[in-house]
C-alpha cells in the first residue's frame, strides 16, 4: 500500500497523458477521482491547464475545479515533474 494516499493535502500523481496513477485520500473526498486529471478541471479552464501540466517543467498556477461542494472553485495548483510523472499539490 502506497503511503500517498496519507498526505495531508490534495495530491495527484500523473503520467504525461495526465492519467491520474494515484491520489491522496483528501483528493477523493475533496473530487471525487476519476481517471484523467482534466476531467476534474472546469470546461474554460482546460486548455489553460493542460498547456500548463504537460509543460513538463515545475509550475505554479491557478485553476477552477469541480469539487463535490461547488462545481467552481478556485485552486492554486503546483506541479513539478520527475521521471516523466508529475506530481500535483494544491
Amino acid at each position: 500500500m502506497s503511503a500517498v494516499k496519507y498526505i495531508p493535502m490534495n495530491y495527484f500523481l500523473l503520467n504525461t497523458e495526465l492519467t491520474i496513477i494515484e491520489y491522496s485520500d483528501l483528493a477523493i473526498e475533496t473530487f471525487g477521482v476519476g481517471t484523467c486529471f482534466l476531467d476534474l478541471i472546469d470546461r474554460e479552464s482546460k486548455d489553460k491547464a493542460e498547456r500548463i501540466l504537460t509543460s513538463n517543467e515545475t509550475k505554479t498556477t491557478e485553476l477552477v475545479m469541480k469539487t463535490f461542494s461547488s462545481p467552481y472553485s478556485l485552486f492554486k495548483v503546483k506541479i513539478n515533474w520527475a521521471n516523466s510523472v508529475g506530481h500535483v499539490l494544491y
